[in-house]
């Protein structure tokens, strides 16, 4: 044995014709698959070492190789190298988280994988989920338990996006930094313009008096960093980039639910009055272009429903809000002679047939005070799977709402350490928010699963599990849960 450097790689695969392999030199491969066909797989998790003791001497990184497999065939392989002696990377397909995205052959098979690069002392992380094609779920679900169309609406348990429109906003370095320096120069000095973001994070007064201080001085150094270097880029994305896929992706994987924040620029970044997808004073995705990707999916996808909920947690100014009239004119421009009426709370415990015949497959849901939902500030700042268990089970002890949101992701970059963590970083594969990823989803998945937690306590409505990095293991365990409330 010689010097070494640690991945942990998480698997999932929903049925016998698939299997994921990884291949490390040195090391028996480390393959899951599933001999049965049952409700739900099983979240798999393994640990290879690169050992120096592997690799030739003129050599300095040992490989690692992600295979995915359907009937033996071979359908995905990535890879990346890894310097044992410091854990650095050496060649790689996986080194930009943004350009991990999840393949779908329709009918066939569906694909999410992941890469974190994680830092000294620590084990590299890759998830790789395999599973079927999910992007006609609800309406095949129909099809095999016809007994779903007569049942409330409610009744479904949707795979949700959190912050779904965190996945693009800035073009290049120059339009971050462009973005900090607006913001400083718009509060006066760093330390003001942190204070600012902090208070955007929501934190409760006890929390904000203790918490508070640690956070506005990390972001202050952030700051410094982010006037001062070429990473600008790099650092909003891993502060405010909540998914990696674009919305058809997200809708193809199965997502039905989007938690999407619509408002303007920050009056010191406002270039124009469209509406974008906002996180505290970072830019995403337009709103009209979110709206015609879902109108899109729906047209060719005529028994899937989509749930949105509009709310404006988060912003940093108040400026930034729209009026209801403004929210009112873009479902209008996108629904316009596509055949597609709009829903509202009141159609969520209508029968899924009744809303397929009405065509109201659009149901927008404003604001969460109708919403019982397991955030909490100090729960979810966290890299501990255990708190985000809590507080679900702390959610689900309440009283039930309209609909019900149980977040699965943390907000690790709400920690000082987090915030060191997306800063402070010389790689593409480096977000503190895709470094609880595949741990939490290992954790919370198969949690929500064992219908003693969720099934047989979440109530009669609306269930969403909402997560980041938005995959198809998460469709595949919101359709079991949903097979659990109508009785299997």
């Amino acid at each position: 044995m010689g010097i070494s450097k640690g991945i942990d790689i998480y698997g999932y695969v929903s049925n016998p014709p698939y299997a994921t392999t990884a291949e490390t030199r040195g090391n028996d491969d480390l393959t899951f698959s599933q001999n049965d066909y049952t409700l739900i797989g099983k979240m798999r998790h393994g640990h290879r070492e690169i050992d120096s003791g592997n690799i030739d001497w003129d050599e300095h990184t040992g490989r690692v190789t992600l295979q995915a497999k359907v009937d033996g065939s071979k359908v995905l392989s990535r890879y990346v190298e890894i310097a044992p002696s410091t854990g650095s990377l050496g060649n790689t397909d996986m080194g930009n988280m943004l350009d991990t995205n999840s393949v779908i052959a329709p009918g066939r098979y569906a694909l999410s994988y992941g890469f974190y690069d994680a830092g000294r002392n620590q084990s590299h992380q890759a998830y790789l989920y395999l599973t079927e094609d999910y992007s006609h779920w609800m309406g095949n679900l129909a099809t095999t338990k016809p007994a779903v169309l007569a049942a409330s609406f409610g009744k479904f348990v949707l795979p949700g996006a959190h912050d779904a429109g965190m996945f693009t906003g800035l073009g290049s370095a120059g339009e971050a930094r462009d973005l900090i320096h607006r913001l400083i120069a718009h509060y006066g000095d760093r330390e003001k313009a942190a204070a600012a973001i902090v208070a955007t994070l929501g934190l409760g007064l006890a929390s904000l008096t203790t918490l508070g201080p640690v956070l506005i001085a990390a972001l202050t150094a952030a700051l410094v960093l982010l006037e001062t270097t070429d990473t600008p880029l790099r650092a909003l994305v891993n502060l405010g980039y909540t998914q990696k896929e674009p919305i058809s992706t997200q809708l193809t994987l199965g997502t039905r639910y989007f938690d999407f924040r619509p408002g303007y620029n920050a009056s010191f970044y406002r270039k124009d009055n469209l509406l974008r997808h906002q996180h505290a004073f970072i830019p995403g995705c337009r709103f009209d272009d979110f709206l015609r990707r879902v109108v899109e999916f729906l047209g060719s996808h005529p028994q899937e429903i989509v749930v949105v909920n509009i709310k404006y947690d988060g912003f940093l100014e108040d400026g930034m809000k729209p009026a209801d009239s403004e929210i009112t004119r873009y479902l209008g421009a996108a629904l316009a002679g596509k055949g597609i009426a709009l829903g509202d709370k009141t159609d969520l415990q209508t029968s899924y047939q009744n809303l397929l015949d009405s065509h109201k497959r659009l149901i927008v849901l404003e604001g969460n005070s109708d919403c019982r939902d397991s955030y909490s500030d100090r729960g979810y700042a966290t890299d501990n799977p255990d708190s985000i268990i809590d507080c679900l089970n702390q959610a689900l002890n309440q009283p039930e709402k309209t609909w019900t949101v149980l977040q699965l992701q943390g907000t690790y970059t709400a920690t000082e350490e987090g915030i060191a963590k997306a800063v402070a970083t010389f790689s593409d594969a480096a977000s503190p928010l895709l470094s609880t990823k595949a741990r939490f989803d290992h954790a919370t998945y198969p949690w929500a699963a064992d219908r003693r937690h969720v099934a047989d306590r979440c109530g009669d409505r609306l269930l969403v599990l909402l997560n980041d990095f938005v995959d198809n293991a998460l469709t595949s365990h919101c359709l079991a849960i949903t097979k659990q409330r109508h009785g299997e």
